[in-house]
């Protein structure tokens, strides 16, 4: 009797795991469709040092989310697929980030901090350690920013 719930319990897991793959893939993948757009706005200002800058952050984060979608075809251990959830959350933050800030018509104050948490967050990535480890000014005006959205809604 032991045998047969020890099995159904790791089945349950192999299926939850897999229906975790299965949502961070799409929404992996959806979040890199959006970054296809993100520089292709009317209310950036016609600026080429922030349009260059978000045009970089867009290409490290397809960088991040094609590491993290190849990934996610392989075996995972249980430690990496919450590394890459987290790649997924911070990835959705700085796009978050990115259209509140076109939204206030603030990008042009906050690019410089944007463009710094996506190069901590591809370093990270290469070390396959995700936000909770950040340890600089960017994620604190980030994690700021975030608190401040938080409570306007």
């Amino acid at each position: 009797m032991d045998s047969i719930s020890n099995y159904s319990s790791s089945s349950k897991k192999t299926s939850e795991k897999k229906n975790i793959k299965e949502f961070l893939l799409s929404n992996l993948k959806k979040s890199s469709e959006e970054f296809d757009y993100i520089d292709k706005d009317a209310d950036i200002p016609k600026d080429k040092d922030i349009n260059e800058k978000i045009f970089a952050i867009s290409k490290n984060c397809h960088e991040i989310l094609e590491r993290s979608i190849k990934a996610l075809n392989e075996p995972l251990e249980e430690e990496k697929l919450r590394d890459i959830e987290d790649c997924a959350m911070g990835i959705s933050e700085l796009r978050s980030w990115i259209e509140t800030s076109k939204k206030n018509k603030t990008i042009s104050l906050e690019i410089d901090y944007i463009a710094d948490y996506t190069e901590r967050l591809k370093e990270m990535v290469d070390k396959m350690k995700f936000i909770d480890s950040i340890d600089n000014n960017s994620h604190d005006n980030f994690m700021m920013h975030i608190r401040k959205r938080r409570e306007k809604e």
